[in-house]
């Protein structure tokens, strides 16, 4: 597949080093550039005497480089790539790479072949009596961090928020600290966004005793899982950070068929870099999204062959969940540009769509939108600040998220004339990530 320039960067570990290989994307810098049907490799002259050897498996993508940089991809592997998206006819063709090449290329081939057997081989009987031990084990420990942070919750409330506006930062941290130990990392995630929420700005007290009744109803729901749906029940355990491993997913059954890519965002929260692709099927008009993380110092887990505004052949497999969304791919080919984009709802029936979801999921806190025949408005009534609408000809409207505004590129694109737009509706507005203008889809 061809590479795209805004791939390789969202490869970058930051953004120094993205910076510091840009200066290496000229062909002055580089001694060797050789390339072959699934790799790309060269020499790359350095301050020292010796060039410094890099290569690029392109199945991957996957890198080598012999500089001293604790980086990676370096900025050495990351300059290759790029001037080799916009200028492989400079490499030469080569069907026989050095030793230091093939030689990473065949350990990398045996390292993948040994993880798919052990992958197919046939699991050795585990001792059940023992797998229940554990498990009971764990669930005796999240019930008790379940109760602990019961009574935490109760005297945040007790003391009154604005209190808890003046805590410090261990405050929270502590309290997430032990529902690590008591191995429910959901929930400590979810007390972090509570500290987070009580110095969010603006209407933080309406956003912290939103998130904290939702938390209330997580822990009641759980004490209380043997009575739910088995759908919602998975939801209620993945919220408190019991997770179905990769291979637990792909036993379920596939959908298949052609999908088109609407998005592709990474999110930095501290050191996690959180990578979002949402698809669409083509002719059953289901959404999927593929979740990615990865430290800020080592991309190589997160995808870089999802090119916005595609469509790829391929089977998703669904994580379970009373609102299916998040999933797996596998087999993914990229066929053409998308060319229609059908299945646009009025803003209020997107809203109703996501009101009926909200019912299965109470959690549910993102969700896709494709909007038909929006416009871009803006309403400067009584003094305040500007907050800005996608409104149909019928009078309906949706309130954009403060993250987008203001949408000087999604004006720029539409003149302010009605388009189709996809985004994720949050809880407090709408989120534009791609639009069809033009005859073609633009991401945002």
């Amino acid at each position: 597949m061809q590479w795209q320039r805004d791939q390789i960067n969202a490869l970058a570990p930051d953004a120094a080093s993205l910076k510091a290989a840009q200066g290496l994307v000229t062909l002055r810098k580089w001694v060797t550039l050789h390339a072959d049907e699934h790799a790309i490799w060269g020499e790359c002259q350095g301050s020292g005497a010796k060039p410094y050897q890099t290569a690029i498996d392109l199945m991957g993508p996957a890198f080598k480089c012999s500089c001293p940089s604790r980086k990676f991809p370096c900025k050495h592997g990351l300059a290759l790539f790029l001037l080799y998206s916009q200028a492989s006819t400079d490499f030469v063709t080569d069907p026989t790479p050095p030793d230091w090449v093939q030689d990473w290329l065949d350990g990398r081939a045996q390292r993948q072949a040994a993880k798919a057997e052990s992958q197919t081989a046939q699991p050795a009987p585990s001792d059940e009596a023992a797998q229940n031990k554990r498990v009971a084990a764990r669930a005796a420990k999240v019930a008790a961090g379940v109760d602990e942070l019961t009574i935490w919750l109760n005297d945040l409330v007790r003391t009154g928020f604005a209190e808890a506006q003046t805590q410090p930062y261990s405050f929270w941290q502590t309290m997430a600290a032990h529902l690590v130990d008591a191995q429910a990392p959901g929930l400590a995630a979810q007390v972090q966004r509570l500290g987070r929420l009580s110095v969010s700005g603006a209407d933080w007290a309406e956003r912290l005793t939103q998130a904290t009744g939702k938390l209330f109803l997580l822990l009641e729901a759980y004490r209380r899982l043997e009575q739910l749906p088995a759908a919602l029940q998975q939801d209620v355990r993945t919220l408190i950070g019991w997770n179905q491993t990769r291979e637990e997913v792909l036993t379920g059954v596939p959908v298949t068929g052609r999908w088109q890519v609407l998005s592709h965002t990474l999110e930095k929260e501290e050191a996690l870099i959180n990578q979002r692709i949402w698809l669409r099927h083509v002719d059953i008009g289901n959404y999927a999204l593929i979740l990615n993380f990865a430290h800020e110092s080592n991309r190589q887990s997160l995808d870089a062959f999802w090119q916005t505004g595609t469509e790829i052949d391929g089977a998703l497999y669904y994580y379970p969940s009373s609102t299916p969304l998040r999933a797996l791919a596998a087999d993914v080919k990229t066929v053409e540009q998308i060319n229609q984009l059908e299945g646009a709802l009025s803003p209020h029936a997107a809203l109703r769509t996501y009101q009926q979801r909200l019912a299965q999921n109470p959690w549910l806190t993102r969700y896709p939108l494709l909007l038909a025949d929006v416009c871009i408005q803006r309403d400067t009534r009584n003094g305040q600040p500007p907050q800005w609408w996608l409104a149909s000809g019928q009078g309906d409207a949706l309130p954009l998220n403060p993250r987008a505004q203001p949408p000087w590129q999604l004006l720029a694109l539409t003149g302010g004339a009605p388009t189709t737009c996809f985004g994720e509706w949050l809880e407090d507005g709408f989120l534009p990530l791609g639009l069809w203008c033009a005859e073609r889809y633009w991401p945002l």
